[in-house]
């Protein structure tokens, strides 16, 4: 592919998640979400049956975020209060509802990959810390829950999970990384990162999040 497109946390705004993928020329570009599909947002099955088909038509990635962690954690324990008050609640109801039911969706959600890298860029859920446990899933410093300043890995790293809740998506020369979760859910705006990989020019797309998305 000539160019990535990469997509920040989502958490089920769907309408506005549609406006950011009708940016997106699929023919020379791959797909990556930085995970957080779910919760938050009034359309998580929308949201998934989407990303479920951008998957199967187009190879798009789509990252485990500390959501669909969480997620997980809930079916397989039984009960996670900590993800219920994030918004786990609505999204187990929609699910709930839903005709292809919970397991479902648990077993796409669990096959998320962790991160996507090339030679020049790598793209997780929330960066990659100075830590020596930074890719460890489960660690406050790993790439799904970290959110203090990153490591300079040689390449470019592009990652969500920590919201910009009132501007765009953040550069960081030092670390030389894209913040691009820009608090859709918040309603703030939705980010994807535009990368053209033969001269690595980058660009943004920015979408206001759509209200009817936003749980009130």
């Amino acid at each position: 592919m000539e160019n990535l497109f990469v997509i920040g946390d989502v958490h089920a705004c769907y309408h506005t998640f549609k406006s950011v993928l009708n940016t997106v020329d699929f023919e020379n570009t791959l797909l990556v979400q930085v995970g957080d599909l779910i919760d938050r947002g009034n359309f998580p099955i929308e949201t998934l049956e989407e990303s479920i088909r951008l998957e199967e038509e187009y190879g798009a990635v789509f990252l485990m975020g500390n959501h669909e962690a969480e997620f997980i954690k809930h079916i397989e324990t039984g009960y996670n209060p900590n993800w219920l008050k994030q918004g786990g609640e609505e999204t187990i109801r929609a699910m709930t509802a839903s005709a292809k039911g919970i397991n479902y969706y648990y077993n796409w959600i669990l096959k998320r990959p962790r991160l996507f890298e090339n030679e020049q860029v790598l793209i997780t859920h929330a960066g990659v810390s100075g830590f020596d446990d930074a890719m460890n899933i489960a660690s406050k410093n790993g790439i799904l829950w970290y959110r203090g300043e990153l490591k300079n890995i040689g390449k470019l790293q592009v990652h969500g999970h920590t919201p910009i809740r009132e501007n765009g998506a953040l550069y960081n020369d030092l670390s030389n990384s894209w913040n691009i979760d820009t608090a859709s859910c918040y309603g703030n705006r939705l980010s994807g990162l535009k990368i053209e990989l033969k001269n690595m020019n980058t660009s943004i797309i920015e979408v206001k999040t759509h209200k009817e998305d936003i749980i009130v």
